[in-house]
């Protein structure tokens, strides 16, 4: 979800805030040296970054304002686990930003809303995944990737309103406002494409999917 307005400092001085110190932090919280030891991991994570920024091209305008499109952080969070993802969201963006002409002031609000708040909730939600005693992939995959995309969601449509309500003008809070209810309709596509990429990433390459754990779900635990 973005806008396509031209924002002065004014109204993105905390996003922008907010994302440099998460990217930095992330930065420095990166497995770099597993990045660094496997040459698939490596080739994942920049086809990653393309194909989040050319997906994310696809998109819903409305009224020629609001940008409306799926999200699908939340298999990135469960391939490369939470610092990772925030590095891929940051590139998909700034290379998204190079195939059209939107305002750069825009970087800030959409890092926020479509990377930092979703890889946040995904990360808590496989916390409590892994808090269940009984091992079972469905809790993993649907549990995360298909139902997650509801909190998903929710919750970047909430910081965006409680954004936009603090430093934006009043017509894009009423444009908000008037068609919210779409990311009700965005949750079961949402929720599709996080589950089938990861479904199929899982099961052919568990290996590179850092927040699996094989032993957890794949050991037979009658031996």
């Amino acid at each position: 979800m973005s806008f396509n307005v031209v924002w002065g400092w004014e109204t993105i001085w905390l996003a922008c805030l907010m994302s440099t110190v998460t990217v930095l932090l992330a930065l420095v919280r990166a497995p770099w040296q597993l990045v660094k030891s496997n040459q698939e991991r490596q080739h994942a994570l920049f086809a990653a970054i393309v194909i989040l920024a050319l997906f994310w091209q696809l998109q819903l305008e409305v009224r020629g304002t609001l940008l409306l499109h799926p999200i699908a952080m939340n298999v990135v969070v469960m391939v490369f686990g939470s610092a990772l993802a925030l590095i891929v969201g940051m590139g998909a963006l700034l290379l998204g930003h190079l195939f059209n002409d939107q305002s750069w002031t825009l970087l800030p609000f959409e890092y926020l809303t479509m990377v930092m708040v979703p890889v946040a909730v995904v990360s808590a939600l496989l916390k409590l995944i892994n808090r269940i005693p009984q091992a079972n992939m469905f809790f993993y995959l649907f549990g995360a990737a298909f139902f997650g995309a509801v909190p998903t969601l929710l919750c970047v449509g909430a910081v965006s309103w409680l954004y936009l309500q603090i430093f934006a003008e009043v017509h894009l809070q009423q444009l908000f406002a008037e068609y919210s209810y779409l990311l009700l309709l965005m949750m079961f596509p949402e929720g599709f494409i996080n589950c089938s990429v990861a479904t199929v990433v899982t099961v052919l390459r568990p290996d590179l999917v850092r927040t699996f754990d094989d032993h957890r779900y794949l050991d037979d635990k009658e031996n």
